[in-house]
C-alpha cells in the first residue's frame, strides 16, 4: 500500500516537536525564551521537514545541519553561546528520537523507505504525544533540579533603601546587557514584579523616555537612566534605577543598575528576572 504524505500536516506536526525542542534547549542553556523567534525558527525547520518529502537533496546531512544551524541563529540570534545552544538543540533532538524509537519497539510499530529515508507509519496524534511527553519531562526535571540543586534560577534581594524585595532570576547566557557608566552586568526585573519598590504613582514603561521623565521628579534617588540594548535586529533603550544593593546568593552587590521590563521575561519558569555576566 503506498504512503500517501499530506505536506500541510508534516509541516505543522514538524513545527510544533521542533518549537517544543527549541524551549527545551533554551531552557536547558537558561537562554531568554522569546516566542516569535521561537516560532519563526519552528516554521523553518517545518518548511525544509516538508520540503525533503519533495527535493531529495533536504536529506542530505550537510544540508539538514545547515538548516539547524539557521534555526538556532534565528531563534537565539548570533552570540558566544550559539554554539552551546546548537549542541543542547542536537542533544534534546536526539533524546527525542530515542524516545520515539523505545515507543516504536513498543508498539511494533513498521518502518518504511522513502526517498532513502526510514520513516515509521504513525499518526500524527501519537508523535505529537510522543513529543509532548518529552517535553513535560524536561520541564519537570529543569524545575526540580532549579528548586532543590540551586541549577540557574536564584533569589535575588533588591533593596533601595525605603523598600526591599525578593524575587527569583534566572541567570541567562544570552544576556549580556551591561550598564555603559560601570560596565557591571545589569540585573532585569519584570515591571509589574518590580511594582513594590518604585512610587505609586509610577506608570508601566511602555514609553520609557516618557517613564523615566515622571520617575525622575517622583523618585530623584533612585538615580533613572535609560540603558540602549540591541538583538538581532532590534535595537530600543530600558528604563532602569540603581539599587542602593542587591544580594545575590549571599553576596552584596552594591549600587546595582536594575532594568525594568514592560513585557514578562519567563515562559513559564517561575522567574521574574535575568541576570547575565560574571556578577
Amino acid at each position: 500500500m503506498p504512503l500517501r504524505v499530506y505536506v500541510d500536516l508534516a509541516f505543522a506536526v514538524n513545527a510544533v516537536i521542533d518549537y517544543l525542542l527549541l524551549v527545551c534547549s533554551a531552557r536547558l542553556s537558561g537562554a531568554a525564551i522569546r516566542r516569535g523567534r521561537l516560532l519563526l525558527a519552528a516554521a523553518l525547520g517545518g518548511g525544509f521537514a516538508a520540503g525533503s518529502f519533495f527535493w531529495a537533496f533536504l536529506q542530505y546531512w550537510p544540508v539538514g545541519l545547515a538548516v539547524a544551524a539557521g534555526m538556532i541563529l534565528v531563534a537565539f540570534g548570533a552570540q558566544r553561546s550559539s554554539l552551546r545552544q546548537g549542541v543542547l538543540f542536537a542533544l534534546v533532538s536526539l533524546a527525542l528520537a530515542g524516545l520515539v524509537l523505545l515507543v516504536a519497539a513498543v508498539f511494533d510499530w513498521g518502518l518504511v523507505l522513502l526517498h532513502g529515508a526510514v520513516y515509521y507509519p504513525v499518526c500524527w496524534q501519537a508523535l505529537l504525544l510522543v513529543a509532548a511527553l518529552g517535553y513535560l519531562i524536561t520541564s519537570l526535571v529543569l524545575r526540580r533540579c532549579a528548586v532543590h540543586g540551586g541549577g540557574e534560577i536564584e533569589q535575588a534581594r533588591i533593596e533601595t533603601g525605603t523598600a526591599h524585595l525578593k524575587l527569583p532570576v534566572l541567570r541567562d547566557t544570552g544576556n549580556t546587557l551591561r550598564d555603559p557608566m560601570t560596565n557591571a552586568p545589569v540585573l532585569i526585573v519584570e515591571w509589574q514584579a518590580a511594582a513594590p519598590l518604585l512610587p505609586a504613582r509610577a506608570a508601566r514603561p511602555d514609553d520609557p523616555v516618557a517613564a523615566f521623565t515622571a520617575l525622575t521628579q517622583l523618585a530623584p534617588q533612585l538615580h533613572w537612566r535609560l540603558l540602549p540594548y540591541r538583538a538581532v535586529g532590534v535595537k530600543g533603550v530600558l528604563l532602569a534605577f540603581q539599587a542602593k544593593q542587591v544580594t545575590l546568593a549571599g553576596r552584596v552587590i552594591p549600587r546595582m543598575t536594575v532594568a525594568l521590563s514592560p513585557t514578562p521575561v519567563s515562559d513559564g519558569g517561575g522567574d521574574s528576572g535575568l541576570l547575565g555576566g560574571v556578577v
